[in-house]
């Protein structure tokens, strides 16, 4: 039934109100925006694009990368190797004292069957220590994926360690026996234990150079913001 001249009237004001509130805010959003253009991202315009985010994650680990900062983000990634348990820990530990040697860092490294590992990292100058990245924002593991690359990293390395970066943090379904030197890590941070934010959340803070920790903060809230989107829309 329709309510009373009274309530209609009160309804009225209180959306005449309420629009007003919210006219507020946008306009002090556009004055704020004016001087921090909080929304900005340049990590935006990539769309979904996991080999633009594999080219940005090979950057950070070289260690003559142009950020500037030497090993530290390759060490800040092995650190969280280290400490899990049994042979990933030991593993992670290796990788940590051969750093000093240096490293080689390749993208898209073709493997028998003409597969392509995202991120292969070499570490040390002799007798190099095998670390295969497969980074997987969005899409699901291929058939087989993990298990070939497993396979083939410790055929050139018997300590090798692969890493599967996840979008939604689902492990790999392939990997086998090959566990025991084998990390999830998934992109959003878990509140506990290795995650990408984490990672790059760890690398502004040791950053010495402004121009990249304003990227490496830039990069850490798109991917809490994006993943936090994934997430409620697949609730």
């Amino acid at each position: 039934a329709p309510g009373s001249p009274e309530d209609e009237a009160a309804l009225g004001s209180f959306l005449t109100g309420l629009g007003t509130v919210v006219d507020g805010v946008q306009e002090t959003q556009v004055r704020m925006d004016r001087a921090t253009a909080s929304r900005f991202s340049v990590f935006w315009y990539f769309k979904r694009n996991e080999n633009i985010l594999s080219g940005i994650f090979a950057g950070l680990l070289r260690g003559n990368g142009s950020h500037g900062q030497g090993t530290t983000f390759l060490q800040l990634f092995l650190e969280q190797l280290a400490p899990q348990d049994g042979a990933l820990h030991r593993s992670g530990e290796k990788y940590l004292k051969k750093v000093a040697g240096g490293c080689v860092v390749e993208t898209e490294h073709v493997i028998p069957g003409k597969r392509r590992i995202d991120i292969l990292v070499r570490v040390g100058r002799r007798s190099q220590q095998w670390l295969a990245i497969e980074n997987k924002p969005w899409a699901g593991e291929q058939k087989d994926q993990l298990a070939e690359y497993a396979e083939y990293v410790h055929e050139q390395d018997d300590r090798a360690c692969v890493v599967y970066l996840s979008g939604d943090g689902t492990g790999s379904e392939t990997i086998g026996d090959k566990k025991p030197y084998y990390l999830c890590m998934p992109y959003r941070d878990p509140g506990s234990g290795p995650s990408v934010e984490h990672w790059i959340r760890k690398c502004g803070e040791r950053c010495e150079a402004d121009r990249v920790r304003w990227f490496l903060m830039d990069m850490e809230r798109y991917i809490r913001d994006v993943f936090r989107v994934e997430e409620a829309d697949d609730g």
